[in-house]
């Protein structure tokens, strides 16, 4: 019935957001009817998210995983470390990759996977010419804190200890896995470990508590808003202290 209801509203949707367009304009004044669509899909998943909860949206993730033409051109390969699952991602032309990416994905600490994130790995694989090990961290409320910060750290020792050279590494996460990778670089500092070369974070979610002027400025035109950050961070925290 839930998901009845959320296919109900999509359908609205790609009715409402093109009259919407004739009548006031692009919300952006950069986005094609394509962005503004792909943006009210995404909001209205978040939102229906935080009203049906974590266990729903989990079930639409298969579903959303993207089918693009690159995931054809890398090869995905299962593995574990540290007793930790992953995969490696690589191109499947035969070439070295002298480069490796350690991804965190996103997800309000409480959803998101490798196979979620399947085309943008794949895009970095691609673009940047190196090898992408995903990872597929323990989620609250199942594993509270620090259940995935504890596997993102023994991740990243592995990788060390397996022989991969930290000049050539990169931490590369998006919100939730931003924090995640923060987090990692704090601890394999404190652990005297070598640093990557380098960190991307997107939009990083470094506010544990969601309560930051940003989230208030950008309301109107955020994917994921308060609710659904305050709705991960309580599965994940389970009741300790932020």
């Amino acid at each position: 019935m839930k998901s009845f209801a959320f296919t109900l509203r999509l359908l609205g949707a790609l009715i409402t957001v093109p009259a919407l367009r004739l009548v006031r304009g692009r919300r952006r004044p950069s986005w094609s009817l394509r962005e503004e669509l792909a943006w009210t899909m995404a909001r209205l998943y978040v939102q229906s998210g935080t009203r049906y909860g974590v266990s729903w949206m989990r079930t639409l993730e298969p579903r959303l995983a993207a089918r693009s033409p690159l995931v054809k051109l890398v090869c995905f390969t299962p593995v574990e470390l540290a007793g930790v699952t992953a995969s490696w991602c690589e191109p499947l032309a035969e070439e070295e990759s002298p480069s490796t990416v350690l991804y965190l994905h996103g997800g309000a600490y409480v959803m998101g996977s490798v196979e979620l994130y399947r085309e943008i790995i794949a895009r970095l694989v691609l673009d940047a010419r190196c090898r992408v090990l995903g990872v597929d961290y323990r989620l609250g409320p199942e594993t509270p804190f620090p259940g995935a910060h504890d596997d993102c750290f023994e991740v990243y020792r592995a990788l060390l200890e397996s022989g991969v050279d930290p000049r050539r590494l990169a931490v590369v996460g998006d919100s939730a896995g931003g924090s995640l990778a923060l987090a990692t670089l704090c601890r394999a500092r404190d652990a005297s470990l070598p640093m990557p070369a380098a960190a991307v974070l997107f939009s990083p979610w470094v506010d544990p508590g969601a309560d930051d002027g940003s989230l208030s400025a950008n309301e109107d035109d955020d994917v994921i808003g308060r609710p659904f950050l305050q709705m991960g961070i309580d599965g994940y925290m389970d009741g300790q202290d932020l």
